[in-house]
């Protein structure tokens, strides 16, 4: 499925028109809802225009600097995407202990890591976030839920270090060292030791307390759906055509669709087999649908068995043209990679 001479016109000109209103390619991707991909091949077709696109969001950059900012080098402006990303300054957010009492933590800090944001962390707060969760205070849950989500999403956060050598000769701190030392994997119950050694780039597996009660809940960051809760809302509620209540079960009817590829897992992950399936709850069901020139791709988890009721967890577009599928979760990727390859003939 090949993209018409048109099409790539009409993309070229709403990116020139946005970039007269952005700063950086990311802003670019949001407005447009083009994928990176797509960006970089219109630059590749129209290097013309690109250096007007360009010129454009250096220009709007200019606007917000102050006067004694450094000259751009001409050069700057024939850059490609990549090069443009390797100028871009990291973005951090860094936590105080304080913020363990916000109110929905989890979406809270979700945010700022989808705006690209990096969440930073340091030894101290790490160490007083230890100390509130076993002490006896009102912020004991607060500090608890905090580290498990740092631990759940290790890679959206850096440790700063402030504390000097000699404060730092703990066993747990010895222990980390030797680890690093020699290569190995450290193996604690401890999260706050786990998430020091992780963030050093060591490997360590938590082992988790069977009554840990915040283990009960997802506390994964989605990267892309903020809408993550815990009880769908009533937007998020699905119905699907394919589904149906016989016999008081519900049952999803496999259709052969040329448009359109999916599977059926099982709560536990265990994919489900046949033409006609017993769906329960916290089943899932993945759907992915060509359209002209993009895929959809949904996740629908069983809500209830008592009708056709389904909670929409995720969504998302990958477009025919874009090889890389921007997409965290591995188990969504391998289905869309999956999808793709099942729908797309070229």
């Amino acid at each position: 499925m090949r993209i018409s001479p048109e099409k790539w016109n009409k993309r070229l000109e709403e990116v020139k028109l946005a970039s007269e209103d952005c700063r950086t390619i990311e802003e670019l991707i949001e407005i447009t809802d083009y994928s990176r991909y797509i960006i970089k091949q219109l630059f590749k077709k129209f290097p013309e225009e690109a250096k007007e696109i360009q010129d454009n969001l250096e220009k709007n950059n200019d606007k917000t600097k102050k006067k004694k900012s450094r000259k751009i080098n001409n050069k700057c402006k024939a850059e490609n995407i990549d090069e443009l990303d390797a100028k871009k300054e990291e973005k951090v957010i860094m936590l105080d202990t304080s913020v363990c009492n916000v109110k929905d933590m989890l979406h809270f800090l979700e945010k700022y890591v989808q705006q690209g944001y990096t969440l930073g962390i340091t030894d101290i707060v790490l160490d007083e976030l230890d100390n509130l969760q076993k002490s006896e205070c009102k912020s004991k849950k607060a500090a608890c839920k905090l580290l498990h989500i740092i631990k759940d999403n290790i890679s959206s956060f850096k440790l700063f270090e402030l504390k000097s050598e000699e404060e730092q000769s703990s066993n747990d701190e010895l222990l980390i060292k030797a680890c690093k030392k020699e290569n190995t994997i450290l193996l604690t119950l401890d999260k706050v030791m786990h998430i020091k050694a992780s963030l050093k780039g060591i490997k360590s597996e938590c082992v988790l307390y069977q009554d840990d009660e915040e283990l009960q809940e997802e506390l994964k960051f989605n990267s892309t759906n903020v809408n993550a809760e815990k009880k769908p809302n009533k937007k998020n509620l699905e119905s699907l055509c394919d589904a149906t209540v016989t016999n008081g079960k519900l049952i999803f009817l496999r259709n052969n669709r040329k448009s359109q590829f999916n599977k059926v897992f099982s709560r536990t992950g265990e994919e489900k087999q046949g033409t006609e399936i017993v769906l329960e709850v916290g089943d899932h069901i993945f759907i992915c649908s060509a359209k002209e020139d993009y895929i959809t791709f949904a996740d629908y988890e069983v809500y209830t068995t008592s009708e056709n009721i389904f909670y929409m967890k995720y969504n998302c577009r990958s477009y025919i043209t874009d090889v890389i599928v921007n997409v965290n979760n591995p188990k969504y990727k391998k289905f869309i990679e999956q999808a793709r390859k099942a729908l797309i003939k070229e």
